[in-house]
């Protein structure tokens, strides 16, 4: 597996990461971060997601996508899961891919396969 990048689809300031957990409470069924409520219950990193991503060999990073903008350049849509191969970025999986999976064993099944 190539080096791979999670682009989550908020900013990084904590204002942000208040309001979003309380959006994910409060109104979780209009929560329009597919990344983050895959991986991340109410309370935080859910047990599936954290294994997994303990059991990665790749390199990975998690960033939010004003991060990832700052420290390469380049904008997607997010959220977006890159690999990196040559220097170059690749998709892994776009937005749309992200929201159809239902639960957290989706994407990790199909990121064990790349």
């Amino acid at each position: 597996m190539k080096d791979l990048f999670f682009v989550y689809n908020a900013e990084s300031s904590y204002i942000n990461m208040i309001f979003d957990a309380g959006h994910k409470i409060i109104s979780p069924g209009n929560y329009n971060r597919q990344l983050c409520a895959l991986t991340h219950g109410k309370f935080g990193e859910k047990k599936e997601w954290k294994n997994f991503r303990e059991g990665i060999t790749a390199k990975t990073e998690f960033l939010h996508r004003d991060q990832f903008e700052i420290k390469f350049g380049v904008k997607y849509e997010y959220p977006v899961v890159l690999k990196k191969e040559s220097g170059a970025f690749k998709i892994v999986l776009t937005r749309d891919d992200i929201s159809q999976f239902n639960n957290v064993d989706e994407p990790i099944n199909y990121l064990k396969m790349i």
